[in-house]
């Protein structure tokens, strides 16, 4: 697709869904959510220039940067948004506003199923987790990143229900609860294989899944972007009680981390350990000496590998599990332990994030 505003020629780059859009030597490069809704722009260099957020039938609520983008709500399946506020969904016009279709459904609904006798619902009601991005049928926004990612989705909640299993293993009150986190983790998976949403989980269990499906495991990357990417580095400092100042300096252990990575040498992470002998949480510690440790060691002849974070939220824990996979599915544990309020009440219970 290309686009011309005053002799300026846009080209929209496509692969599996909307990539980006070249304008001149400049690139774009589009981030959506799991319901495929533009949510960040990078330029080319890969700083954030803007962001977006929508409520839950698509009103764009808030906004920052000034970039004139056309692919928003739905944005990744090639939906546009006008100038008037009315989103293109190729079969028929959408009013985020009104929350319906401003055109009757061309497709007659089933009265086996009452919600699509309504020729103008959107989502069937369900915009959580449901998508139109054609204007005809309702997807199952979770449904989409199933099919693409369901053999890895699957191995990675095994291995994070190992590892919270592990995690968990001294804590006398982790049985109260494991009954509930099984029943989510086996109806996400029965989920999968029969193509379906999962039922809903027993006693406000909520999961959530974040696939980064370009992570580069490089030291150089990872020294330039100061390990942005590394979510769990400020909950470890967050939850971690210091015994001495001398452990509170953040910049000896960024240091040594740093040194560790650009020398691929493991034993410069020793002076962290000793660093963090006396944490309040040696759990965490641990982990993220053994994150740093599988940069250092990945030896995969790519340095571009899928990233997998599987977040579990219930009433008594906050739990997640971080891992770098390679093209065979072989997985390097990077985290696993306590990381804070991820999960909100509001979230859905169980959601894929793709990037």
């Amino acid at each position: 697709m290309v686009k011309t505003t005053d002799d300026v020629v846009t080209k929209y780059v496509y692969g599996i869904g909307l990539i980006g859009e070249e304008t001149g030597s400049s690139f774009k490069t589009y981030h959506f959510d799991y319901r495929g809704s533009t949510a960040a722009i990078t330029d080319i260099n890969g700083n954030i220039t803007d962001t977006f957020t929508y409520n839950t039938y698509g009103n764009l609520v808030s906004r920052t940067g000034t970039s004139e983008i056309i692919f928003l709500y739905n944005g990744q399946d090639g939906v546009v948004t006008d100038e008037n506020g009315l989103i293109y969904m190729r079969a028929r016009y959408y009013s985020p506003e009104l929350r319906r279709f401003i055109n009757a459904d061309i497709i007659a609904g089933e009265i086996s199923n009452a919600i699509t006798l309504n020729r103008y619902a959107y989502a069937n009601g369900n915009p959580v987790s449901n998508v139109d991005p054609f204007g005809l049928s309702v997807e199952r926004g979770n449904l989409i990143a199933q099919d693409k990612y369901g053999d890895l989705i699957i191995k990675s909640l095994k291995k994070s229900q190992e590892a919270l299993y592990s995690y968990y293993r001294n804590n006398t009150h982790f049985n109260e609860i494991k009954r509930d986190i099984d029943d989510a983790y086996s109806k996400i998976i029965s989920g999968i294989k029969n193509d379906t949403s999962p039922e809903e989980f027993l006693n406000n269990v909520k999961i959530r899944i974040d696939i980064n499906s370009n992570y580069n495991t490089s030291g150089d990357e990872l020294i330039g972007e100061g390990i942005g990417f590394f979510p769990v580095l400020g909950e470890i400092f967050s939850i971690v009680d210091f015994a001495s100042d001398e452990s509170k300096d953040i910049g000896k252990i960024w240091n040594t981390v740093v040194t560790a990575i650009a020398e691929k040498d493991v034993s410069k992470l020793t002076p962290l350990a000793k660093l963090l002998d006396n944490v309040g949480n040696i759990m965490d510690a641990i982990g993220f000496i053994n994150a740093i440790e599988t940069l250092v060691n990945w030896n995969s002849d790519s340095k571009i590998a899928t990233e997998v974070a599987v977040y579990v939220k219930t009433k008594n824990i906050s739990y997640m599990y971080l891992s770098v996979v390679d093209s065979n599915l072989m997985f390097k544990e990077m985290y696993s332990g306590y990381t804070g309020q991820v999960i909100k009440t509001v979230d859905p219970i169980y959601q894929i994030n793709m990037k």
